[in-house]
């Protein structure tokens, strides 16, 4: 009996992992994917921060030359602080947990930097069409050709672009693909659970997803969401760059989305910028309703016990008398709302906010807001909606608007400096800065989180590895920010989605006592009136 279970074991071993019979083809099953391989030492964690861009260097190790010595200084120790530093992770410069679990997500192929802060330039055409060359197979064609046009029409729906499948043998702007390993486009996929997909912008078109992933439809958390993903690579192909903001679509790592919160707020802002608005679904304009909070009554009662002669005890409830909350009545309904761009402090005074494609002013020696609003281009000529960050120097005295990788200086409100909007230049450019400070003799774009400087003579960004984060810069104040603006000497950062208002005072270099403040009633402009 235990030689016959030997020979069974033989005979199975051989015909696994044996060599094929002479004249005969091996055409082994297909194996299961096999999976990337993980980040583990500081090894692994090196190559992978070559290949995203942060060893400034451009490739692992440093540059060197035989006569005139290193060209190219970056240490490991600086590319994690960098990485650490941009994702939000405590910066230890050391490979620690939290970063490793991080670098283990799947991720796009595409690299953060210097990629995530180049420039693309949109499709000059508004009408594009894609090509579906294969398709997932636990999926099928239809599926696969369904969830596309979904991931097509997520960005449709917030600019003018329209989108369609090629027929028969039309040209097409995005050629899509289920490829596995190397492919041949500099970028091969690691196989299972490393780097999902990758696409190229205009007007390349390619779309490459890795076949050996766990495709599904589903948003319950198992397996990666295929229309997610195919969303986030449509935004490369269409222009747009990685994102550091964490609620961002575009943001680099997989994160589960449900289908009622596509798109988040930064990838709307950032399709607007390249393609302009779509006029069915434009940005939320101001409306002129008076916004208060609903009065509410409430009731209090009180229990008083009462003890019986015989130790026993009873209750006896008391209902006090209805006590009403007065309505809070705002300063204005511009204190209900969030402000695309806040600027002012100059001679006149004028603190200038825009919404969309209007201009609200507040006078604080008046103590009053404009009656309504005035068109941008009424205000600001040459400038354009939906306009992103401005400030006010109070060094040259000009108006800075920001948009996109653009930048518009202005002498005076209605007057637009030669030359301009031009586009914005240097290492680190941020997309999309959504506030621009003052603070220690320099403007600071923020983006992220994260603070960018620049330099107003040259109209570039001076980008210092890593970049400097908002709480270092300005303690107590948190990352979510939504908008800042300085006004006389402080920093106001209004955030979401918790709707604070934080100021922080420049001399002092602390947040002022009793803040945060609720937006709608804790700074100067907008202050709760008595009634």
């Amino acid at each position: 009996m235990i030689k016959l279970c030997f020979i069974l074991v033989f005979i199975v071993f051989a015909f696994s992992y044996g060599k094929p019979l002479p004249g005969k083809a091996h055409r082994p099953l297909k194996p299961s994917a096999s999976r990337a391989p993980g980040i583990k030492s500081n090894v692994d964690a090196l190559k992978f921060l070559s290949k995203f861009g942060y060893n400034e260097c451009g490739g692992s190790g440093s540059v060197q030359s035989k006569d005139t010595g290193p060209l190219c200084q970056s240490s490991f120790q600086t590319m994690l602080e960098h990485f650490q530093t941009v994702f939000h992770l405590p910066v230890t410069g050391k490979l620690d947990d939290k970063t490793l679990n991080l670098m283990n997500k799947p991720r796009c192929s595409l690299g953060d930097y210097p990629m995530g802060y180049s420039a693309f330039r949109p499709w000059p055409n508004t009408t594009l069409k894609w090509k579906l060359n294969n398709q997932i197979p636990t999926f099928g064609r239809e599926k696969t050709r369904i969830h596309l046009q979904e991931a097509f029409d997520d960005w449709a729906r917030y600019a003018p672009l329209k989108f369609r499948e090629a027929v028969g043998d039309e040209q097409a702007e995005f050629s899509i693909s289920f490829n596995e390993g190397n492919h041949d486009d500099g970028f091969p996929f690691d196989g299972a659970g490393g780097t999902l997909a990758h696409a190229f912008f205009p007007k390349d078109g390619k779309v490459h997803f890795d076949s050996a992933e766990e495709w599904t439809d589903k948003y319950d958390g198992f397996g990666y969401n295929f229309r997610l993903v195919a969303s986030h690579e449509i935004g490369h192909a269409l222009g747009l760059a990685h994102s550091y903001d964490q609620t961002a679509l575009m943001y680099p790592f997989y994160q589960l989305m449900q289908p009622k919160d596509l798109l988040p707020k930064d990838d709307r802002d950032g399709i607007r910028a390249l393609y302009g608005n779509n006029e069915d679904n434009q940005p939320t304009t101001f409306a002129s309703t008076t916004a208060k909070p609903l009065a509410t009554t409430t009731t209090t009662t009180t229990r008083k016990k009462k003890t019986t002669a015989k130790g026993g005890k009873t209750t006896k409830t008391t209902t006090r008398k209805p006590q009403t909350t007065q309505p809070q009545v705002l300063a204005h309904d511009r204190c209900a709302r969030y402000m695309d761009v806040v600027f002012g402090g100059g001679p006149d005074k004028w603190l200038y906010t825009l919404d969309y494609d209007l201009v609200w002013r507040y006078h604080p020696d008046f103590g009053h807001w404009d009656t309504s609003g005035i068109p941008i281009t009424d205000v600001f000529q040459g400038a354009e909606p939906h306009m992103m960050a401005g400030i006010l120097s109070p060094v040259t005295k000009k108006i800075y608007l920001f948009k996109g990788y653009r930048v518009w200086r202005f002498s005076s409100p209605n007057s637009l400096d030669s030359g301009f909007p031009r586009r914005l230049f240097g290492t680190g450019t941020p997309y999309n800065p959504i506030a621009a400070l003052y603070e220690k003799g320099h403007i600071w774009l923020l983006k992220g989180g994260l603070l960018f400087k620049f330099h107003e003579d040259k109209l570039i960004y001076e980008f210092d590895r890593p970049p400097k984060r908002i709480s270092e810069q300005f303690p107590g104040v948190p990352k979510n920010v939504r908008t800042a603006f300085t006004y006389d000497g402080k920093h106001y950062f209004f955030t979401e989605p918790d709707r604070n208002v934080y100021v922080f005072d420049t001399k002092t270099k602390r947040i002022e006592s009793d803040y945060p403040k609720p937006m709608t009633t804790g700074w100067f402009a907008c202050q709760e009136k008595s009634k």
